[in-house]
C-alpha cells in the first residue's frame, strides 16, 4: 500500500513538473482549453426552459473564460505551491518550440478582432446615416412613455430602415425600425418599442459584444461561438418575458407578436432551402465535421454587431416553451461554474518549490518558544539595520 501511494505521489509530482516547465502563455492557453471543455460539459446539461439559469450560466461562463487564463498567465504568485525535496530539471521551459503555437493563436485572434472592430465601425456609421423619425409625434410620445416605465433615462432616437429587421446599437443611442412599421397599429408598434427597450435595459448588446470578443480569443474552439449564439436566443426570451410583464396584457401581447411575425416574415421564395449536399450521409462523418468546423471559423470573420430578431422563430419558441421555469439560478451557476474554474486552476495552477531547510529548536515550555522566537527576530533585525562595530587590534593580542 505504501509503495502504491509513493508511486501515485511521484506520478502527480511529475505531472506538476511537466506543467511547471511550460511557458506562461502556453499554461494560460492550456487553462483556457481545459476550462472550455469543463464548461461545455455543464452547458450540455442546461434545461432550456430555465431561461434565467441559461442566461446567468452563459454570462458567467464568458467572464470565466477570459479571467481564468489571465489569472494563470499574469499572476504567477497566485499559483498553488507544492514543496518537494529536489526540484526536477526544467530545461524544457527554455525551448523555443512552443513559440509557433503562440504565433498561430495570436495571428488568428488579431485577425478576428480586427474584423470585429471593423464590423462595429461599419454598423455604427450605417446606423448614424439612417433618417430619424421626426413627424410622428404619437410614436415618439409612446417611446418616451415606455422609457419612463422601464426607467431608461438616456435619450434615444428612432430611425427607419428599408429592410424588414430591427437593430439597436448602444454606442449610437438609436433604435432602427422597419419603414413599414410606421403604418402599423399602435399595439404592434408598442411591442416593437418595448422589446428593443428591454434589450437596452438588460444591456444585452454589451454582453453580445463581450461574448464576441471572448469568441475571438477562443477562435480555434468553435463551441464558444455556438454558446454565444445560444446566449442570443436566451436574450430574446429574457427580453420577451420582461416586455410581456411591462405590456400588462398577455393576450394582446401574444396577438401583437403573432401579427409582427407575419408582417416581418420573409417571402417563401427567399427562404433558405436545404441543399442536397448538406444532408447528412453515412460514411462522411469526418468530412462533415471538418466542413462544419470550417464554417464556424469563417462565421467568426463576419460578425454581426446588432443581430436582428426573428419574430417568427421567437413566436415558435414561445409556443414550444409555454412553461418556463423561474427558479433562482445563482446557486447552481455558482456551483457548476465554480467547479469548472477550480478544476482548471488545479490542473494548470500548481508550481514546484524546494522545501526550505528545517531548523530544530528544542524548548521546554510554549511561552519559552514564543520568547526565543521573538528574541531571534529582534536580533536579526538589529544586525541588518546597524553596521558592524570595528574591532580593537589590542584586544586580539
Amino acid at each position: 500500500m505504501a509503495g502504491l501511494l509513493t508511486a501515485l505521489t511521484d506520478f502527480l509530482i511529475g505531472c506538476v513538473a511537466l506543467i511547471d516547465a511550460l511557458p506562461g502563455y502556453l499554461r494560460a492557453l492550456l487553462a483556457g482549453l481545459i476550462l472550455a471543455l469543463l464548461l461545455r460539459f455543464w452547458e450540455t446539461r442546461i434545461c432550456e426552459n430555465e431561461v434565467l439559469y441559461s442566461v446567468s450560466f452563459r454570462k458567467t461562463a464568458f467572464v470565466a473564460l477570459l479571467l481564468v487564463p489571465m489569472l494563470v498567465w499574469l499572476f504567477p504568485d497566485s499559483r498553488m505551491v507544492v514543496f518537494v525535496d529536489e526540484l526536477p530539471d526544467r530545461s524544457i521551459s527554455g525551448s523555443w518550440g512552443w513559440l509557433p503555437i503562440l504565433c498561430f493563436w495570436l495571428g488568428g485572434f488579431l485577425f478576428c478582432f480586427y474584423r470585429l472592430i471593423r464590423s462595429y465601425m461599419d454598423s455604427y456609421a450605417a446606423l448614424k446615416a439612417l433618417p430619424a423619425i421626426a413627424g410622428d409625434d404619437k410614436l415618439l410620445e409612446r417611446l418616451a412613455h415606455w422609457q419612463r416605465q422601464l426607467d431608461i433615462t438616456r435619450p434615444l432616437t428612432l430611425v427607419t430602415t428599408p429592410t424588414a429587421s430591427l437593430h439597436h446599437l448602444p454606442l449610437a443611442a438609436r433604435i432602427a425600425l422597419p419603414r413599414a412599421a410606421l403604418h402599423w397599429p399602435a399595439g404592434n408598434q408598442d411591442v416593437l418599442l418595448i422589446r428593443e427597450l428591454c434589450h437596452l435595459k438588460k444591456r444585452h448588446s454589451c454582453w453580445h459584444a463581450f461574448a464576441q470578443f471572448v469568441a475571438c480569443s477562443y477562435w480555434p474552439v468553435t463551441w464558444v461561438s455556438k454558446m454565444h449564439r445560444r446566449m442570443l436566443e436566451n436574450f430574446q426570451l429574457a427580453a420577451d418575458s420582461l416586455a410581456e410583464s411591462c405590456y400588462q396584457d398577455p393576450l394582446g401581447y401574444d396577438r401583437a407578436l403573432k401579427q409582427i411575425a407575419q408582417r416581418l416574415a420573409p417571402p417563401a421564395a427567399l427562404r433558405r432551402k436545404r441543399h442536397p449536399d448538406e444532408e447528412p450521409t453515412r460514411g462522411r462523418v469526418l468530412q462533415r465535421r471538418i466542413r462544419s468546423y470550417r464554417a464556424e471559423v469563417t462565421e467568426l470573420l463576419h460578425p454581426d454587431p446588432a443581430p436582428a430578431c426573428s419574430y417568427e422563430q421567437l413566436f415558435q419558441a414561445r409556443a414550444a416553451r409555454e412553461r418556463q421555469l423561474r427558479s433562482e439560478p445563482y446557486d447552481k451557476v455558482f456551483w457548476f461554474v465554480g467547479q469548472a474554474v477550480f478544476l482548471a486552476l488545479l490542473f494548470t495552477g500548481p508550481t514546484l518549490k524546494q522545501t526550505p531547510p528545517e531548523v530544530e529548536q528544542n524548548y521546554a515550555l510554549p511561552f519559552e518558544l514564543l520568547w526565543m522566537e521573538h528574541f531571534h527576530r529582534n536580533q536579526e533585525r538589529m544586525e541588518r539595520q546597524s553596521p558592524a562595530l570595528p574591532q580593537d587590534p589590542e584586544l586580539n593580542h
